[in-house]
Formats: structure tokens, C-alpha cells, sequence
């Protein structure tokens, strides 16, 4: 087999992480034979030319870096240089040249690598010729450990410790609480310096959000269920993950046959009618994944299975075509993937192979960035995000074969969409629920990476019906102007006093605590000069009143009282006739009620104390 470092590479891909804070340094007339110690444990050191010059003709630099503390170092070198036959660099550990170096005479157009020092300082020399020059180099230096942290995922909406999920409302806020345990004892650690990944998925749809600083997710959720996963880089690029949050989203209900009449006079009564009808919502299956944290080691013939146990679709479904899983993703990073081989199993044992680098020619590659050290096994790099889709265009074997490594300066593989080298139609048949497992096997020895993440993605055809429906019981009241009842209801009376375009709002608290209303307007006109209804030889006038209020009626009255709108008797008078005529103006403007008492019960109306009652309405200005 061919050795794996012995290829050359072509291109070389290297995800940099200039977002962090750091210390720059400047490889120039300054800096020769200087020896820097680093505040942090984090520094970026350019050619002469900075960030975005090139470097100069006839250049021999030295300067010497250490990381504080003692700690171990760790190098990440892009360059783009002439040949390294005229502008090249070495590294050597220590504070000197004295000792073997790291590196050798490298450089080139595009030229990548990563390096551990086992000590805490390391010395960089410089040379270039006297023609052409480029760009330069960026060398990544940082400590070589982390300082443990916690990171969870905190939320306002509330928590169901039965279901363990929250239910909220649309807006409800989701951050991240980060305790940093071991804080400055090798490198700071502060919000501001830690990348946050958040990773919301839901409704058919991913969201991503990513910055230094973020720790909380700026766009509200709407309606539906989801999962909430973040993953935090430190200031040292230390990777820490929060558990998982799932989450309901309030769905709006409607307001269908909620009433009120559009127009009515002043001082007559408007009956206020609501209605809440809730919506059922399938927002369907959320994906399917697996975030525990595995490490490859490096044991040769050694086989890992990262798998999910599904239950929630029926018991007779099948895989029915290769359009049924739509792609299966991993979080990973492993150094030399040439010892790797992948495939997935589904509950049937039947499989498909995903990735074959063993079988395949110079697989010295990289997934992600891996701490390619083998005295130090099983110490997680940063992970990419690789697929295996039905669209893409190409294999990761492919794209290793047409970007082979050289010597110390391996090409680390692009996260993104590949084909698998299997056929998707050997898992046509089978059972949807049962084990999925993700598998790999190891061929060799002497290299690991860690898993962070799999997942696995279903056709929207196959997801089942996932439901849930808000309800809200007796949480429904009125708010306006003049209501006559006080407190919860769906249904109520106003008296309003107010001339023109009058707002009654109707209200509903669902059971997650959210509270949707909608809007109503009476449109209030001025009042008759007599009550308008005259069925009973009844009249009232006038109305409005200022001072004297009259009644007349076709048959005797035999009292009459006066009751505001809280239901309390304000005025009485005993009549003997036909009319009655009271002097209404001591009373405070608002809407009254007359009561007309006939003790002859000539007519079958509302009986009080065994007297006749008619009702007529006025308004006092």
C-alpha cells in the first residue's frame, strides 16, 4: 500500500478561524532574533507584509513565540509562497535552530499543514530570494489544551418535565448560559471571544446562525416544533456542545363567529359575542440524529456504530424507493482517511456503503481539522459537515484521488454534499422503524478523529403525523368601554357612551400561555328623542335627558325607580296615572334603566314582588 504520506498534493482546502481574538505579529526587521511571549494563548504571525502585503526581496528573518504557562503548542501554517526552492521557512521547537525542526524548507502557492510542539516555544525562520514574491503566510499559533467549560440553552418558554420539551410563544427567546469553570488560567475565555454554531432544526427547514458573540438565536420561531442544538468554539478553539432543547411554538387560533352588531344608539345595549377556534398543526417528524461525541481511536480492525432507534412511523412501513432518505450527514474530523471505511445499516441488516478509503489510492487526506499527533490520542479537532445526497456530483473518494498530499502537508477534504460509492436502492425495503446505525472500521493504526454528529434525513412523504393543539378552556374575556360584566367570558353586554367608532377586544390564553386577540367596532349613533321601542304604550323622552325625564303609558303606573349601570337604585317614586314626570338632574351623566311598575298585572311581563315591570333605557348628559 502506498505510504500515507508519500503523494503529492495538488490542493490543499484549510478552514481558518481569523474571527478569534488575537495577538499579531509581524515577521520583519523588528521582530529578527527576537523572542515573543504571548499574553494569550492565541496569536497570528505574518510575513512582513501583514495581513494584505506581500512579503519583501532578501529577507532572512528569526524570531522565536512561546505560548504562557508552559503548555504544549499547536501550529497551523497556510502559505502562499514562491517555489520553496527560493522563499521557504523552518520551524523548530525551542527557543533555537539547535534542534531538529518541525519543518523543513516549506512553502509553495498552496501550501497548508498543522503541527504539535511538545514545548511551550517554538522558533520560525524566515527566507526569500531576491525575485519574485507573494502573499506570504498566516501561522496560527495557540496552546495546545483547553480549559473545560459548560454551555446550556436556556429559554423563557416553560418546561414539561413529563414530555421533556418547552412549550412557548412565537418570539420566545433561546440563549446560552456559558460558565467558564477554569477561566484565565491559561487563556481567557469570554462571550465575546467564543464562537457560537446554533443549529435549529424544524418545519422541514434548517436554520443556521454563527458569529463570535452570539449567544442567542435573533430570529423568532414560528409556530411548530423544533430542535435547538448549539456548539460553542473558545478563544482556544475548544469545542463544547449544550443538550439538545425541543420545543413547541404556540399556533395562532382564529377568531371565526366572534360578533358584534356594526351599528347602535347611544344608551342601548350591544351583546358581545366571542369565539376561539384552535388550529391542529402537524409540523412533521423532526430530523433524525445522533450528538453523542465518539472518539476513533487508533486501534487497527476496530469497529464503531453510531445509531438511532426509530419507533415513531407505523408498524408495516417500508423504505418504497431510493428517493425515500433524502441525505445522511456527520460531524467528523480524523486524520488519514485512507484507513477508513463507512456504511450505513438499516434495521434489516441491509446496507450501503458510504466511503471506502482503504480500498482506494493515496487516501492520506483529512476530514476537518484533527489533532494529528499520535502521542495524543483521541483529543478532538474541529469537525466539517459532510453529506451523502443524491444530487451531488462527485465522491469523496474522487476528490481525494485529484488532491493527493504531500509529505507533511496533508489536504484536509471540504465539508459538503457528496455521493455515496454504494448504490441507495440496496435500502429500498427497509423498515422504517427499528436501528439505524452509522458504521465505520479502522484498517490501520497510528491515527484517530472524533465524531460529533449524525444524522440521518427522511423524504417528507415519509413523516408521520406529529400533532399538537393548543386549547384554552375558560381564558377568553372582553375589554371595551363600558362592559357590564367584569372578569372571564366569551360572551358580554356594553352599554357605551361614547358617539362614533367604539373598540371591543376579544381575548384567548392558550395553554402554553400565549395570548392571541382580535378586534370589533360599534359604530355608536346618536339616541331618539323617545325610546324606540313602543310595543308596550310605553314612552320615555326625553333621551338624552338634562333634568326632567317623563313617562307615559296607556295603562296606570303604580311606581316607577331609576337604576344606574352597576344595578343600584338611585331614585323611586310612587305614581297614580298615566304619567310620571322626575327630576333626573342630580344624577351623573351615564346610561340608566327605568323601571315601570303596574300593580294591576293586566299584562304577563316580569314579575317583582308581585308587581308588573317594563325596562326602558335612557342616557342622563
Amino acid at each position: 500500500m502506498i505510504s500515507k504520506r508519500g503523494c503529492v498534493m495538488l490542493i490543499s482546502i484549510l478552514m481558518g478561524f481569523s474571527a478569534f481574538s488575537q495577538e499579531i505579529i509581524l515577521m520583519n526587521s523588528s521582530t529578527n532574533d527576537s523572542t515573543i511571549n504571548l499574553t494569550g494563548c492565541y496569536a497570528l504571525l505574518y510575513d512582513s507584509g501583514g495581513p494584505d502585503g506581500n512579503y519583501g526581496n532578501n529577507e532572512n528573518y528569526r524570531v522565536t513565540i512561546c505560548v504562557p504557562g508552559g503548555y504544549p503548542m499547536k501550529i497551523s501554517v497556510t502559505m502562499n509562497t514562491e517555489n520553496p526552492d527560493f522563499d521557504y521557512m523552518y520551524i523548530y521547537e525551542g527557543t533555537g535552530t539547535s534542534g531538529s525542526p518541525i519543518a523543513s524548507r516549506i512553502g509553495g502557492s498552496s501550501y497548508t499543514n498543522q503541527y504539535t510542539v511538545n514545548s511551550s516555544c517554538a522558533t520560525f525562520v524566515w527566507h526569500s530570494d531576491g525575485s519574485w514574491n507573494r502573499a506570504g503566510f498566516e501561522i496560527e499559533i495557540r496552546c495546545d489544551i483547553c480549559q473545560d467549560y459548560t454551555v446550556a440553552i436556556v429559554t423563557d418558554a416553560q418546561h414539561d418535565e413529563n414530555e421533556s420539551f418547552y412549550f412557548g410563544c412565537s418570539g420566545a427567546n433561546f440563549t446560552a448560559q456559558v460558565d467558564f469553570l477554569n477561566n484565565n488560567e491559561a487563556y481567557e475565555q469570554t462571550i465575546d471571544n467564543t464562537t457560537f454554531s446554533w443549529r435549529v432544526l424544524g418545519n422541514n427547514r434548517k436554520h443556521s446562525y454563527e458569529g463570535l458573540g452570539l449567544n442567542e438565536i435573533y430570529d423568532s420561531l414560528s409556530l411548530g416544533a423544533y430542535i435547538i442544538s448549539l456548539t460553542t468554539i473558545d478563544e482556544n478553539r475548544c469545542i463544547v456542545a449544550a443538550d439538545d432543547v425541543y420545543v413547541y411554538i404556540s399556533v395562532p387560533p382564529t377568531f371565526a363567529g366572534t360578533s358584534a352588531p356594526s351599528d347602535v344608539f347611544w344608551g342601548t345595549e350591544v351583546s358581545l359575542n366571542g369565539v376561539v377556534n384552535p388550529i391542529e398543526t402537524w409540523p412533521g417528524m423532526l430530523d433524525v440524529y445522533n450528538n453523542e461525541q465518539i472518539c476513533l481511536a487508533d486501534d487497527p480492525l476496530l469497529k464503531w456504530s453510531i445509531c438511532m432507534y426509530l419507533t415513531e412511523f407505523e408498524p408495516s412501513q417500508t423504505i418504497q424507493s431510493v428517493s425515500d432518505i433524502e441525505s445522511i450527514c456527520m460531524d467528523i474530523e480524523h486524520s488519514y482517511i485512507g484507513e477508513l471505511e463507512m456504511w450505513i445499516t438499516c434495521p434489516s441488516g441491509n446496507r450501503m456503503k458510504l466511503f471506502n478509503g482503504f480500498d482506494s489510492l493515496c487516501m492520506g487526506q483529512y476530514f476537518g481539522e484533527p489533532v494529528d499527533f499520535e502521542g495524543m490520542p483521541c483529543i478532538a479537532g474541529v469537525p466539517y459537515h459532510y453529506c451523502w445526497t443524491h444530487d451531488a456530483t462527485q465522491t469523496i473518494e474522487s476528490v481525494a484521488a485529484s488532491n493527493l498530499p504531500a509529505i507533511n502537508n496533508p489536504a484536509h477534504i471540504p465539508g459538503g454534499e457528496y455521493l455515496p460509492i454504494g448504490d441507495w436502492s440496496s435500502l429500498v425495503g427497509c423498515p422504517l422503524n427499528g436501528e439505524w446505525c452509522i458504521e465505520i472500521m479502522d484498517n490501520m493504526g497510528n491515527d484517530d478523529g472524533t465524531i460529533f454528529r449524525t444524522e440521518l434525513h427522511f423524504a417528507d412523504n415519509l413523516i408521520p403525523a406529529m400533532s399538537f393543539q393548543n386549547t384554552y378552556g375558560n381564558a377568553v374575556w372582553w375589554e371595551g368601554e363600558a362592559l357590564q360584566y367584569e372578569g372571564l367570558g366569551a360572551n358580554n353586554i356594553a352599554i357605551p357612551t361614547t358617539l362614533g367608532q367604539v373598540e371591543y377586544t376579544f381575548s384567548a390564553t392558550d395553554n402554553f400561555g400565549c395570548t392571541y386577540d382580535t378586534t370589533l367596532y360599534v359604530n355608536v349613533l346618536p339616541a331618539t328623542d323617545v325610546d324606540e321601542v313602543s310595543d308596550d304604550d310605553i314612552l320615555v323622552f326625553p333621551n338624552p335627558v338634562n333634568d326632567m325625564l317623563t313617562i307615559t303609558s296607556s295603562e296606570a303606573i303604580s311606581e316607577i325607580e331609576i337604576v344606574n349601570d352597576r344595578g343600584q337604585v338611585v331614585r323611586r317614586m310612587d305614581v297614580n296615572g298615566n304619567t310620571a314626570a322626575c327630576n333626573v338632574s342630580e344624577l351623573a351623566s351615564g346610561v340608566y334603566v327605568v323601571r315601570i311598575y303596574n300593580r294591576s298585572q293586566s299584562r304577563p311581563l316580569s314579575v317583582v314582588e308581585g308587581s308588573v315591570v317594563w325596562q326602558r333605557k335612557f342616557v342622563k348628559e
